[in-house]
């Protein structure tokens, strides 16, 4: 269903900008119920071989449903006619299910989702699927994987599973609540896995709910994690979370973000105002906009997000489409910023120590060729000199490198390529 990708890119965000300029796509909402169900909502979304994936739900019956679609722009897309998981599968906890995040890692799509028996009201935990070439199906796990712990601030239950993964590590970032009511005490927690399944929390809460008047000082649901760099190298986690300022009537939910250098200390962007606003009145959106999915694409953050009018239940539920744009950019992290001086591409990839990273210069020119690691941080030149036109290919040795993804950055003068290698 899904292949694996060859290159994809960063977004960086430098000090001088912020993500809140947002808009919103004129024409929203572009993806509605599919064929078999009745709304869209809880989107994860994926963006491989120029191909924007996104898994999200729909009302199905008395279950809520996994739904597939694909979309070469963001805004037209093509829904697939197969439930991607049965809201019935692997028990009557998870009868209701809401993809949070959906990873690939080592060619298998990993997915969290957050699974309820009760609709999504207080009966929440997360549950986690996973689905590779070889499968007909994905794969659901019988039992939770993340659930509330008694006695403690997440008491009641877990929502809205946030998971990055680097370095052989996996960490989620999630909302958990204390007790059943509205007003009960909540925030955002952190969990640590080496496998994805089996998790370890944070005592306490890495986030909590905003201050009073700010639009989340009742609920703060975590929706998406990116790790994105700066033009000299400083890296910070960002995550966009729907807020809920507790006013009941109207309800409305509001998207905003945080940053953190390490996942555990977070300073919120917007304590007053959010990124992205509930419409106006008459609009689709008008009563709320959450359960953002953004992901960077060149220089632009682009964000899938659920939002409704003032009808209610999950069935009224579509997807709007908003972006972000960054003029400032590090030029590393730009996939063939000038492609009539430069092309590049890497064979083969994925690879297990040894690949090669073809280029071809339309002019002689001074280069130097570097690999990246995640992080963004330089871990080796192979290769650096003056080198005359035409098509060249070079090796790259990754043995005794721990598997992941690495990237390499071509120099040549003012003109800059960067691709990404899959180690395995």
């Amino acid at each position: 269903m899904i292949s694996v990708p060859g290159i994809v890119l960063f977004c960086s965000i430098l000090a001088i900008a912020q993500p809140n300029d947002w808009t919103k796509y004129e024409e929203n909402p572009v993806l509605s119920s599919p064929l078999w169900g009745e709304g869209a909502f809880y989107s994860a979304v994926l963006y491989e071989d120029n191909i924007y994936k996104i898994w999200y739900s729909s009302v199905d019956g008395s279950s809520t449903s996994v739904a597939y679609a694909e979309s070469d722009d963001g805004i037209n897309w093509v829904i697939s006619l197969k439930k991607e998981i049965e809201g019935n599968e692997g028990g009557s906890w998870q009868t209701y299910k809401g993809p949070g995040t959906v990873l690939r890692v080592n060619d298998t799509l990993r997915m969290w989702y957050t699974g309820s028996s009760d609709g999504f009201n207080i009966d929440m935990a997360v549950g986690y699927a996973y689905y590779d070439e070889s499968l007909e199906d994905w794969i659901v796990a019988e039992d939770p994987v993340l659930e509330g712990t008694s006695g403690t601030w997440d008491a009641q239950g877990v929502v809205g599973p946030a998971v990055y993964f680097n370095d052989g590590v996996y960490h989620m970032w999630f909302h958990g609540f204390e007790g059943p009511s509205l007003y009960a005490d909540c925030g955002i927690g952190h969990a640590t896995s080496t496998n994805g399944v089996d998790w370890e929390k944070d005592p306490l809460p890495v986030m909590n709910t905003g201050p009073s008047g700010s639009f989340y000082n009742t609920w703060n649901i975590s929706d998406c994690v990116q790790y994105l760099c700066d033009e000299d190298g400083i890296c910070q986690y960002y995550l966009w979370f729907s807020g809920w300022d507790g006013i009941q009537s109207p309800f409305n939910f509001r998207i905003g973000y945080a940053t953190s250098p390490d996942g555990i200390n977070w300073t919120v962007g917007n304590d007053d105002l959010c990124v992205l606003d509930i419409g106006q009145a008459g609009s689709w959106d008008s009563r709320e906009v959450r359960m953002a999915a953004v992901h960077s694409v060149n220089d632009t953050l682009r964000m899938f997000y659920s939002g409704i009018n003032n009808t209610s239940g999950w069935n009224n539920y579509e997807i709007g489409y908003a972006w972000c744009y960054f003029p400032d950019i590090n030029p590393w992290t730009v996939e063939y910023r000038n492609t009539e001086v430069i092309d590049t591409y890497v064979a083969p990839n994925p690879c297990t120590n040894t690949t090669f990273i073809n280029y071809t210069l339309k002019e002689p020119a001074s280069i130097k060729i570097g690999i990246f690691n995640y992080l963004g941080q330089e871990i080796e030149t192979i290769e650096e000199g003056y080198t005359t036109a035409g098509t060249h290919r070079l090796s790259w040795n990754a043995e005794g490198l721990p598997s992941g993804i690495y990237y390499y950055r071509l120099i040549a003068e003012e003109n800059n390529a960067t691709g990404k290698i899959i180690k395995q």
